[in-house]
């Protein structure tokens, strides 16, 4: 046989590696395989596993089916880490590198139309970057449908990143032929990356079911699981009245399951065959789960009948559970083997999912999932003994009261420690567990005592009551010492809940023991079960510090002026002078006083620094820092009327001066807009002010808003415009943030109120530029820094959410302007020495402001704007 497939059946696979792994492990396969022809397993890895773009992992050594993106792109294949890569390049700036294949939708083989897709790739950049993967759509005569991003990805300098895009639906699948898969750098500058292993594929709708059932189902037993081939099948209906259809909800396919008359229980059904090999489907646990809704809730149940081949119902098993009116619910339960599986090769399984409501329901499920249950080894790190109760005994816990009875049982193919009562149900009944901290000490386990423990189980009742977990603290002669109530459960019948209690450590060294209790706070004579115990140290997650370097993904730097980017000031959640190790290698003699400095000359190019934070001896953080060189003459002969919009740092006069001191001796012509100031300095800075106060007052500490309109009552630059009697700028600066931070402004209300007043700017011109200040730390001075503690990160929580909305979007007319790189947190800001001794000897440096920058500082604000205008008034 393995002869026969070796000679017959291997020599037509064109995939050379899976050709030469399974000739030269044919008997392994043959074994595995038992008698299967070898022709369904070629069929099934040629639709499932290969990919629908050709060449995916470039071997060949041809760049086919790529091609470039733009004109400038330059695409050749390279080895690297016995890796094969499609690298791609540009020495040109704008538009973005990249590279792009064609798909056809109507191709049968790639079964593109109307299907999910799955796409997985790795990629590779040097110099690391931002990078899109988008989907374009096209119509038989070539122009464009529809275009979908289906994900940006940040690439490591260095690193191979691998990006998977689970379940893409095409759009406009319907009239598209073609479809462009592109993957590009988001830059405009030049690029040069890397992509290998390009896979694009979907699950057939059909697989050879006798593979499917001998390898233990690849994806699902069940076909058709999602229905978004649009049918029913092979669900049918439970019973006359009810109908099944498919719907759309929330971006799934559902199947709908209504009935017109509730005279018996709504529901479907399906059936599966036996295997005829081995009866796995009877003979093993199966793990069945599935997400159902049903907008009135209600109780259902899953259902499944095992069946001889007469039809004769053999062995029924039930699961059932609640839903919440208008809920997603997601279900699982175990299907435990069938014992007389082996009594008949013809058995088949019925699968139910039904309402248990007598009067008409309609509902809908999804995503079912059936395959064999995984069984595990209990874990290692429980310290219960017996917590499986595997030796059919209730041992390690104890009846509550004289009459709780403990016992032994299954259910759902699991093992419960069923609580009931012998009695009218006064006292309530539970179970007590005895942790014996003398004796446990002498077999090592101090931890008991020393750390907090978690105790989980899960529980379940078919009535619904409320349960206490408590903890008895006992002295050596059992008196007691104290009584903790750990939670409160209130349990909803038929559903199984997981619970998870800490048992906080016990530091009073006269307790002895300590008793955990589970009890039923009800006195009724109830019946409930518990399974799936675990006690042990709780785990503390290892602590979030928080750490993250805050940087903007340009850093503009204009020809013959210094640019500076102060380590500490990017540094969230950290302190750059408190010896936490940053470095950027490479750059040591840059780098002086916190910050890196560079001053780009004629000769300068754009180039790329990264600043590394080392946790121990390995860098944990790592972030680069861009740098665009902008030359000279950039704007020459230009005029531009620029508007700067923002709080006391916008007002006050250095940033103003300084700013107009630039341009007034630059080549690039401004003219200032605005109703504060001096001619020509104009400006709309106000001092304490917060974007709540630009958007909702009509005065604010006794300074008038320009922009409040009394007839919306909010920010309008329309009626600013007009009722001043201003020209439109092309430029809006907007820098703030300190006052929101300091007056606890929500992060998501200053995130809105800077849309609505961008949106309001654009409502009267669309192609006015917007220039987002980042704007300037508090100083590090400590009597400061106290009195501040905690607004730098604030700060820096709004520059980070300002890059992330408005950076890379220079072709959109947004511009980000690093300020807070620029500015010493120590030497840039206000300063002064004090006496700090009674014989005046002695004297130190302390802080005078607190966030507003000295006049040598505002320079340096000044700086970045400057930088920053010349740089979007160059592209």
């Amino acid at each position: 046989m393995a002869i026969k497939l070796a000679t017959h059946e291997l020599s037509a696979v064109n995939d050379s590696p899976f050709r030469n792994l399974l000739i030269s492990n044919f008997e392994t396969i043959e074994q595995a395989f038992g008698e299967v022809d070898l022709r369904t397993l070629l069929a099934y890895a040629d639709n499932v596993s290969h990919s629908a773009v050709k060449n995916s992992d470039f071997l060949t050594g041809s760049v086919d089916p790529w091609v470039p993106n733009t004109a400038y792109s330059n695409l050749k294949v390279f080895e690297l880490n016995h890796e094969h890569w499609l690298g791609i390049s540009s020495t040109k700036t704008g538009p973005s590198t990249g590279a792009f294949t064609t798909l056809k939708m109507t191709d049968d083989t790639q079964h593109l139309a109307g299907l999910m897709q799955n796409i997985a790739f790795k990629i590779r950049c040097d110099a690391g970057g931002t990078f899109e993967l988008h989907a374009i759509y096209h119509a038989e005569n070539g122009g464009v449908l529809a275009e979908q991003s289906l994900k940006e990805i940040q690439v490591t300098p260095w690193r191979a990143t691998q990006v998977q895009v689970a379940n893409m639906a095409p759009v406009n699948a319907t009239d598209a032929v073609t479809m462009d898969m592109v993957i590009r750098s988001t830059s405009d500058a030049p690029v040069n990356f890397a992509i290998t292993n390009f896979r694009l594929t979907e699950l057939p709708a059909q697989i050879d079911d006798d593979l499917l059932d001998r390898f233990g189902d690849y994806q699902n037993t069940i076909k058709n699981s999602n229905f978004w081939n649009g049918t029913t099948g092979p669900w049918q209906p439970n019973t006359d009245n009810s109908q099944l259809s498919i719907t759309k909800l929330n971006g799934k396919s559902w199947l709908q399951i209504s009935d017109a008359t509730g005279d018996v229980s709504t529901g479907a059904y399906m059936s599966l065959p036996s295997v005829q090999s081995d009866n796995h489907i009877m003979a093993v646990p199966q793990d069945i789960s599935l997400q159902i809704r049903c907008d009135a809730g209600g109780i259902f149940e899953i259902h499944t009948l095992a069946k001889d081949a007469d039809g004769k119902v053999v062995e029924e098993h039930t699961h059932p559970f609640t839903v919440q009116p208008w809920r997603l619910s997601e279900q699982t339960c175990l299907v435990p083997g069938t014992t007389n599986a082996t009594a008949s090769k013809e058995v088949s399984m019925d699968v139910v999912v039904r309402s248990l409501e007598s009067k008409p329901v309609s509902f809908a499920i999804t995503d079912i999932h059936m395959a064999e249950h995984a069984t595990t080894e209990p874990t290692q790190d429980n310290l219960l003994q017996n917590a499986s109760l595997s030796d059919d005994t209730a041992f390690p816990f104890t009846p509550n009261t004289d009459h709780s009875k403990l016992n032994v049982t299954d259910y759902n193919g699991r093992r419960w420690l069923q609580v009931s009562s012998d009695s009218d149900g006064s006292p309530s009944i539970g179970i007590n567990y005895v942790i014996d901290y003398d004796q446990q000490e002498k077999l090592g386990l101090i931890h008991l005592r020393n750390f907090n423990q978690k105790f989980a189980f899960s529980i379940n009742d078919l009535v619904g009551h409320d349960y206490l977990v408590e903890a008895l603290d006992q002295a050596g002669d059992g008196s007691w010492i104290n009584l903790r109530t750990l939670q409160r459960i209130s349990i909803t019948p038929f559903v199984n809940h997981r619970i998870t209690v800490t048992v906080p450590q016990v530091s009073d060294t006269n307790v002895a023991r300590t008793i955990i209790v589970v009890r039923c706070v009800q006195n009724t004579n109830t019946s409930f079960m518990l399974t799936d115990f675990v006690w042990n140290d709780e785990v503390q997650p290892a602590p979030d510090d928080g750490k993250a370097l805050i940087v903007p993904p340009k850093i503009p730097m204009v020809e013959g002026h210094e640019t500076r980017v102060f380590l500490d000031n990017i540094f969230q959640n950290g302190d750059y002078y408190k010896a936490e190790k940053m470095i950027m290698p490479g750059t040591a003699d840059a780098i002086y006083a916190g910050a890196y400095h560079v001053t780009p000359t004629a000769a300068s190019t754009n180039n790329t620094q990264y600043v590394q934070y080392y946790r121990g001896q390995y860098p944990a953080l790592m972030a680069p820092l861009n740098f665009v060189k902008v030359p000279a003459n950039a704007g020459s002969g230009k005029n531009v009327k620029v508007m700067l919009l923002g709080e006391s740092t916008t007002e006050m006069a250095g940033l103003v001066n300084g700013f107009y001191d630039l341009t007034d001796a630059d080549v690039l012509h401004v003219t200032g807009i605005g109703t504060r100031g001096t001619a020509p300095r104009l400006h709309e800075g106000r001092s304490g002010w917060t974007t709540e106060n630009y958007m909702h007052d009509a005065t604010a500490l006794n300074i008038t808003n320009s922009f409040y309109n009394p007839t919306s009552k909010l920010f309008d630059f329309a009626y600013y415009i007009g009722n001043n009697k201003l020209e439109k700028p092309d430029y809006v600066l907007i820098d703030m943030g300190i006052n929101d931070s300091w007056q606890e402004v929500p992060l998501k209300t200053t995130l809105a109120n800077y849309k609505f007043m961008i949106d309001s700017i654009h409502w009267l011109d669309p192609n006015i530029k917007i220039i987002i200040g980042l704007t300037n730390l508090p100083e590090k001075f400590k009597n400061m820094w106290d009195f501040n503690f905690g607004l730098k990160d604030k700060i820096l929580n709004l520059i980070n959410a300002l890059i992330t909305t408005y950076g890379n979007r220079e072709s959109e007319g947004y511009f980000l302007n690093p300020i807070y790189l620029n500015v010493d947190p120590y030497w840039d800001m206000q300063y002064e020495e004090r006496v700090i001794s009674p014989d005046g000897k002695q004297k130190e440096l302390v802080g005078t402001n607190g966030v507003h920058p000295s006049d040598a500082g505002f320079k340096r604000c000044a700086d970045v704007l400057y930088a920053t205008l010349k740089y979007a008034v160059s592209l």
